[in-house]
C-alpha cells in the first residue's frame, strides 16, 4: 500500500532525529501522517520496537495500528496502543519492582468507587450529599492526573484540601494502601504508576527509554499533566518526540487537557521543527470557510488558513425554531426528505447536552428512523455483565474485595449488608481479604455464618479449580454450569430475564472469539482486555448516530445537524464569564461543524424548556462568526410572537380536529390564555389528554 501525500505531509513524515511539533487543522490526516512516519522510519533502517505512538481511544489505537500495518507489515512489532494500555503492558512486566504481582487487578470506575466507600467507612468520614464519595473520587482523579502523589502531603493538602480529613487523615493515602492490599490499581495509577517508575528507579527508565527510541503522539492537544511527563521522561534520553495535534480542537479541559501543552512545545523544546498542515481533505470548500472564519475569533491558538481543493458544496443551513419541539421535528423531516441522499449511516445529530436527545429520540422513533446512541450504557456496564466479570476476577485474585462484595449475592447467598459488614470487620482484624475470611468461617464452622458461606465457598472453590485447567473458550460454560447465574436472572429480572440472558450468551461468545485471536491467552489477560475497553461507536445498519459535541471528536460524517445553536448551550450558561472557556465553546461548536463533509445544518430554538420552566434564548454568539455568504438562514417571522398566537387561536375551537408534529391526530377539549400564551387541551387519538401550545398545532 503506498500514500500519496502534499509537500507539508511529505515534511513531517520525512523528519527523522529530534523534536517536532506538527499543527495539523481539521481533516488534514493526523493519522495518515503518523502511520506514513512509521512505516518510513522502518524503511530508513529503525528497528520497529524501538517505535512508540500513543494515542487516546481503542477506536484510534486500532485505526493506527491496521493502517501502519498495511504500510509496512514490521510495524506490527512496534508499541502503538492507547496511553493506558501502553503504561498497563510496562506495570504487568514491572510489577514487583512497586512490590505489586503481575496479576494485579484493573479497578474501573464503579469498583474504585466501592473500594473508596469502604476506605471512608472505616475512617468514620461522616457522608451527605455535600460530602459523597463521588466527589472523593473525582477529587483523587484529578490529583492523579495533575501527576499529584499520595505522600506529597503538602501538594495534596494545598490543591485538593477535601483529601485531608478531619484529624489529619489523608484519604487518598488511606485509598492507594487499600488498593495496594487488594493487588488493585485503579485507571488513573496506570500512568501515574509508569511516571514513578520512570523517576524513581534506573533500571525501569533505562529498559523503556532504550525501548521506546522514537516517541510519536497523537491529538497531543488532548493530554493531561500526567501523561505530559510521562512522555517527556521516555523521550528524555534519545529525544525523538514527534507530536500531532490541532489547538483548535482542543474540548477537553474538564479531564485535565489545555491547548496550552501543544502551543508551548517549542518553549519545552526549543529546537523542536514545526509544521502546520492547513489542508483539509474532508469538508467541502463553504463549511470549511465558514469553520475557519469561527475559529479564527479565538485568540489562544496557532494561526491557521485553512484550504481545501473540495468543491463549494451547499450553503450552511441555519434553522431557527419556535421551541426544542419544534427544532426536533424540523431535524428529522429534513432527515426523512433527504434518506436518497444521504444514507442514514452517514448522518449524525450532535447536541451539547445529553438532555437534548430526548426530544429527537422521541421525534425519531415516532418517524420510524432507526438511531443509535453514541455513549450510553456500554455492553460490559449492563449489571449482569459486570457481576460474571467480578466472578472472574475473583478467580484470578482472590484478594479482590471489591468483587467479594459484588458476588456474594449474585446469585442471593443470603449474606445480608450486616452480614458483609461483620466479614469486613474480622478480615481487617486478622488481616485477610474477604474471601480467605469467608473460608475461614466455613472451616472453622462459626454459628450463623458458616451456614451461610458454605454453599457460596464450596460453589466458588469448585468454579476456581475448574477454571485453572480448562480452555479460556469454555470458561462462560463451566461457569455457568456451576453457578446458578441464568436462574438468578430469571428470579431477580422477571421481565428482562430474557434480554439479559442474550447478553450474557453474547458475552460467551466475545469471550470465545478473544480465545480464537490469541490462543495462547489466559483469562487474566481477557479481563484486563474488557476493562481497558473504552467508549466505540458501533455502527448498526442504517441508523442516525447521536451523540454531544465533545463524543464527535475524532468522527466524520456525510451529512451533520448541529442542533442548539443558542445562547446559554453553545456557548454552555456555564461558561460565558471566563474567556478561556468562551474559547473552548467556541472550539466545540468548530469540532461539531468540520466533523461534516458534504452538508451542515445548525438550528436552535427560540424557547425551550428547562427545570420545568421556559426559557427565550436568542441564537449563538458565534453565528455571526460566520460570514453570511456562507449561509442559508430560516428564521422565525418577524411579527410579535404573542400576535401570531392570537392569531392562531381566532381559528382554534373545542371540538375541532387537529394535528401535532410529535402526538399526532386529536380533537380540541379546551382552549386556555395567560398572558401572552396559549395553551391548548388536546385529546390525542394515542396520547390521551395532553396540554399543547397552539403554534404547534396544524387544522
Amino acid at each position: 500500500m503506498r500514500l500519496t501525500l502534499n509537500e507539508t505531509q511529505q515534511e513531517a513524515v520525512q523528519h527523522r532525529e529530534g523534536q517536532a511539533v506538527v499543527f495539523a487543522g481539521a481533516g488534514s490526516g493526523k493519522t495518515r501522517i503518523i502511520t506514513a512516519r512509521i512505516a518510513a522510519l522502518i524503511a530508513q533502517g529503525v528497528a520497529p520496537w524501538h517505535i512508540m505512538a500513543v494515542t487516546f481511544t481503542n477506536r484510534a489505537a486500532n485505526e493506527m495500528r491496521t493502517r501502519a500495518e498495511q504500510l509496512s507489515p514490521q510495524a506490527r512489532k512496534s508499541l502503538i496502543a492507547t496511553f493506558h494500555s501502553a503504561c498497563a503492558r510496562w506495570l504487568r512486566e514491572f510489577a514487583s519492582e512497586l512490590g505489586l504481582p503481575n496479576n494485579f487487578l484493573i479497578y474501573d470506575q464503579r469498583d474504585s468507587n466501592t473500594a473508596l466507600k469502604t476506605v471512608l467507612n472505616s475512617l468514620h468520614i461522616p457522608l451527605d450529599d455535600d460530602n459523597s464519595v463521588a466527589s472523593y473520587q473525582w477529587t483523587i482523579s484529578q490529583a492523579k492526573t495533575n501527576c499529584i502523589f499520595a505522600d506529597e502531603d503538602d501538594k495534596v493538602a494545598h490543591h485538593y484540601p477535601l483529601l485531608i480529613a478531619s484529624g489529619g487523615l489523608n484519604v487518598y493515602r488511606a485509598y492507594q494502601d487499600y488498593l495496594r492490599a487488594c493487588n488493585a490499581v485503579d485507571f488513573g495509577d496506570l500512568i501515574l504508576s509508569a511516571v514513578f517508575l520512570l523517576r524513581r528507579n534506573e533500571l525501569v527508565r533505562e529498559s523503556l527509554q532504550n525501548r521506546c527510541r522514537y516517541v510519536l503522539v497523537d491529538e497531543y492537544q488532548d493530554i493531561n499533566q500526567c501523561q505530559f511527563e510521562l512522555i517527556q521522561l521516555l523521550a528524555a534520553k534519545h529525544r525523538n518526540l514527534f507530536v500531532v495535534g490541532d489547538d483548535d480542537q482542543s474540548i477537553y479541559s474538564w479531564r485535565g487537557a489545555s491547548p496550552h501543552k501543544i502551543l508551548q512545545f517549542q518553549e519545552v523544546y526549543p529546537q523542536a521543527k514545526k509544521i502546520i498542515l492547513n489542508r483539509n481533505y474532508r469538508s467541502s470548500a463553504t463549511i470549511i470557510s465558514a469553520a475557519g472564519s469561527l475559529i479564527a475569533r479565538n485568540s489562544v491558538r496557532v494561526a491557521k488558513e485553512m484550504w481545501t481543493a473540495n468543491e463549494k458544496g451547499s450553503l450552511i443551513e441555519f434553522k431557527s425554531e419556535a421551541d426544542a419541539e419544534m427544532e426536533a421535528h424540523a431535524i428529522v423531516d429534513s432527515i426523512v426528505s433527504e434518506q436518497d441522499e444521504f444514507p442514514r449511516r452517514e448522518v449524525a445529530i450532535f447536541y451539547r447536552t445529553n438532555s437534548q436527545s430526548r426530544l429527537l429520540e422521541d421525534t425519531l422513533r415516532r418517524q420510524n428512523v432507526s438511531y443509535q446512541i453514541y455513549g450510553s450504557l456500554r455492553f460490559y456496564d449492563r449489571v449482569e455483565i459486570k457481576d460474571i466479570i467480578a466472578w472472574l476476577r475473583l478467580v484470578v485474585n482472590e484478594n479482590d474485595d471489591a468483587s467479594f462484595r459484588r458476588v456474594i449475592n449474585a446469585p442471593r447467598s443470603g449474606i445480608g449488608p450486616r452480614s458483609v459488614e461483620l466479614i469486613e470487620q474480622q478480615a481487617v482484624a486478622a488481616k485477610r481479604s474477604l474471601l480467605q475470611q469467608a473460608r475461614y468461617l466455613v472451616q472453622e464452622n462459626m454459628p450463623k455464618l458458616a451456614a451461610k458461606l458454605k454453599h457460596f465457598v464450596t460453589a466458588f472453590t469448585t468454579l476456581q479449580n475448574s477454571l485453572r485447567t480448562s480452555e479460556l473458550a469454555s470458561t462462560l460454560q463451566i461457569f455457568l454450569q456451576t453457578i446458578a447465574y441464568l436462574e438468578h436472572l430469571d428470579k431477580k429480572y422477571r421481565d428482562q430475564a430474557t434480554e439479559k440472558k442474550e447478553n450474557v450468551m453474547e458475552l460467551d461468545t466475545a469471550l470465545r472469539d478473544f480465545a480464537g485471536r490469541y490462543p495462547e491467552t489466559t483469562l487474566d489477560d481477557w479481563l484486563q482486555s474488557v476493562v481497558l475497553i473504552g467508549d466505540e461507536l458501533h455502527q448498526s445498519g442504517e441508523s442516525v448516530s447521536l451523540m454531544t459535541l465533545h463524543a464527535a471528536k475524532g468522527l466524520e460524517f456525510d451529512r451533520v445537524y448541529v442542533s442548539g445553536v443558542e445562547e446559554g448551550l453553545v456557548p454552555h450558561r456555564n461558561s460565558v464569564a471566563s474567556r478561556a472557556e468562551l474559547e473552548e465553546e467556541r472550539r466545540l461548536l468548530y469540532v461539531g461543524m468540520t466533523r461534516a463533509k458534504q452538508k451542515l445544518t445548525l438550528t436552535c430554538a427560540a424557547r425551550r424548556r428547562t427545570f420545568q420552566r421556559w426559557t427565550d434564548n436568542p441564537p449563538s454568539r458565534f453565528m455571526a462568526d460566520i460570514p453570511s455568504q456562507c449561509l442559508q438562514s430560516e428564521r422565525l417571522p418577524t411579527p410579535p410572537r404573542a400576535a401570531v398566537r392570537r392569531s392562531q387561536a381566532q381559528r382554534l375551537s373545542v371540538g375541532m380536529q387537529i394535528v401535532h408534529p410529535t402526538y399526532g391526530m386529536g380533537h380540541i377539549t379546551g382552549i386556555e390564555k395567560s398572558f401572552d400564551t396559549i395553551d391548548v387541551l388536546v385529546n390525542f387519538n394515542e396520547f390521551g389528554l395532553i396540554r399543547v401550545k397552539s403554534h404547534h398545532l396544524r387544522i
